[in-house]
């Protein structure tokens, strides 16, 4: 299980992220959805991350909260 993915700042643009996320996909069921979640679309810090997921095929999915924070899912269906 993917918990939480970042990428050291003097590390980015490289495509690690993708790197990392195309190989725990490898390692998933092809059979089962993958969903993750993220700041909702209102929340500046989330540009990045809702671009990254968009672009790797994920869809927006349900607004709900973790941790007291109100996220959106993504969701990859497979």
């Amino acid at each position: 299980m993917l918990c939480f993915l970042a990428v050291d700042p003097i590390y980015r643009r490289q495509h690690i992220a993708e790197k990392m996320l195309t190989y725990m996909l490898s390692l998933s069921d092809s059979k089962k959805d993958v969903v993750v979640t993220t700041y909702r679309e209102s929340a500046p810090e989330g540009i990045a991350a809702r671009a990254f997921y968009k672009h790797l095929g994920f869809v927006e999915g349900k607004l709900t909260e973790e941790f007291g924070s109100p996220v959106q899912e993504f969701v990859l269906k497979r």
